[in-house]
């Protein structure tokens, strides 16, 4: 048997096959350095994305529990469930890496395919990849790179199933779609965009093909939103209150301040069009899809026009995001064999995308965790955020009441839901009417953050009879007083003590129950 096995990794086509795949790792390892070591800076300096926080507070919430049930008002899911067997920010930066590295690496095989050199495919890579925004979304956004990942390798797939009639090929790029749904909302868009433009790209079709070749490619996506959307009416009675709700929405967490509020149509556009401009690899895409094949046009317009609408609509599309999408679908849409001549304009159009991406102003989260970067400098709300986290882990269980769907950064800060009454427990209605019974402490936001919430926070003033224990820069602890306590425990007892049919009883019980809590 031992020298079977032995003929067998010996003989040539095995032999490729291990090759290949030491190609592929060794590839994959390479493009993780960098980005490894800008997501380890990262962490040092203690920055944590809106994003990371977001999933770190609901894994959190999910394992200290020990209810997965928990997973029916959770969405994307799938972000969720890869930081489930350790929800640490580790994990979380480490999800990211490899994920963008993957992106990386299967963009350079992609323009290896096309026939470009080696050193032309590494340049055009390191000028998508290592720009400000594209580097945020590749260490910082677990969901968007999720989702860029899933919608590359499907699109593969994708020209296999409708060019080469590789059936095989278009039920793998139908369960990609569909698992891109449960990595990004966005997905529903983009999958029906790449199934389209797949199948209608193929000029000779069969009859009935057409048709036949779009259920294979969407409808594991629609099934998956079919499942989910049941699994959402069986918790909460609405079938899309994952997409909904304010708060519970896939783009809570990429909500900047400035954009609580639909920013109209005209903003969006103009919003998108500098998005646009500091793509110079997709502008060159519409240059040459305009003097070569001025038909297809359209279809290279569609990631822009989503995006657009999307704004418009009142959605988040974060800027980082949007650039890092619109040079993906440059790379994925270039057209199949490029002419040596036009590598000097491809070479031009690498260099002008850095330009860019360096010079183009940040806003938000960016700004803020570029500018640490650069300056090798902790920003001060996030050592006050860690402070605060590192004083909470220590207060007894379920002892803090919080609204999670303010303070989801403190929760992943703290490392810990057990101190916390949050909205998805049983209790936290009844602390909510009487705080002085359930709880001991009460964590509200104040100042300029309270007005970006608006009603949909339960938590967003202090009970009445708390005292102020402690204030930080958008947050107050308030405590219960004793006496506060007191007051309930003995409203309590002569209640119940009232409900007693003998005078003697009842004198009995409360005297009873007041020397035993007081």
């Amino acid at each position: 048997m031992a020298s079977l096995a032995t003929k067998r990794l010996r003989s040539p086509q095995n032999r490729r096959r291990l090759r290949k795949l030491l190609l592929h790792a060794s590839g994959l390892v390479v493009m993780s350095l960098p980005l490894g070591l800008v997501a380890w800076e990262s962490a040092r300096l203690g920055f944590l994305s809106h994003e990371h926080a977001y999933f770190l507070a609901k894994a959190l919430l999910v394992v200290d529990r020990s209810r997965v049930e928990l997973l029916g008002l959770i969405y994307p899911p799938l972000p969720f469930l890869l930081l489930l067997p350790a929800p640490t920010h580790t994990l979380a930066l480490v999800w990211n890496v490899v994920l963008a590295a993957l992106l990386a690496w299967l963009l350079g095989l992609r323009l290896a395919r096309l026939g470009f050199a080696p050193w032309l495919a590494a340049l055009v890579v390191l000028a998508a990849m290592m720009t400000p925004g594209s580097l945020f979304v590749a260490t910082q956004a677990l969901s968007p790179i999720l989702l860029l990942v899933l919608l590359f390798m499907a699109w593969r797939y994708v020209q296999l199933f409708t060019h080469q009639r590789w059936t095989w090929a278009g039920f793998v790029a139908g369960l990609l779609l569909g698992l891109g749904f449960f990595a990004h909302a966005y997905a529903l868009v983009y999958g029906v965009v790449l199934a389209l433009v797949g199948v209608f790209s193929v000029r000779k079709r069969a009859p009935g093909e057409l048709q036949a070749s779009l259920l294979v490619l969407t409808f594991p996506m629609f099934m998956a939103l079919g499942a989910w959307s049941y699994t959402n009416w069986l918790f909460t009675s609405d079938p899309f209150y994952f997409l909904r709700h304010p708060l519970s929405s896939p783009f809570v967490y990429a909500r900047p301040p400035s954009s609580w509020t639909a920013p109209g149509w005209t903003q969006a556009f103009w919003r998108t069009w500098a998005d646009v401009l500091s793509v110079p690899l997709y502008m060159g895409l519409l240059v040459l899809a305009a003097s070569v094949r001025p038909a297809s046009l359209i279809v290279y317009l569609l990631p822009w026009v989503w995006i657009f609408v999307a704004r418009g609509g009142g959605l988040v599309y974060e800027p980082p995001f949007a650039q890092l999408t619109l040079t993906v679908a440059a790379l994925a849409a270039w057209p199949v064999r490029l002419p040596r001549r036009m590598q000097p304009f491809l070479v031009a159009l690498a260099v002008l995308h850095l330009y860019q991406g360096y010079t183009t102003p940040q806003q938000d989260e960016l700004r803020m965790w570029w500018q640490a970067l650069v300056q090798h400098q902790t920003h001060p709300s996030w050592r006050e955020e860690q402070a605060i986290g590192d004083e909470l882990r220590s207060f007894p269980r379920q002892s803090i009441l919080l609204d999670d769907r303010v303070g989801y950064r403190l929760v992943a800060r703290t490392g810990t839901t057990e101190v916390f009454v949050l909205p998805s427990d049983p209790i936290f209605g009844l602390a909510m009417e009487m705080p002085e019974r359930f709880v001991t402490y009460v964590l509200v936001p104040h100042g300029a953050s309270v007005a970006h919430y608006g009603p949909w926070v339960a938590l967003l003033r202090p009970p009445p009879n708390f005292v102020l224990l402690e204030a930080w820069t958008n947050w107050a602890l308030y405590q219960r007083p004793p006496r506060a306590y007191v007051g309930v425990v003995a409203k309590d007892l002569l209640t119940r003590g009232l409900r007693l049919s003998k005078v003697s009883e009842r004198r009995t019980f409360v005297a009873c129950g007041v020397r035993k809590f007081l």
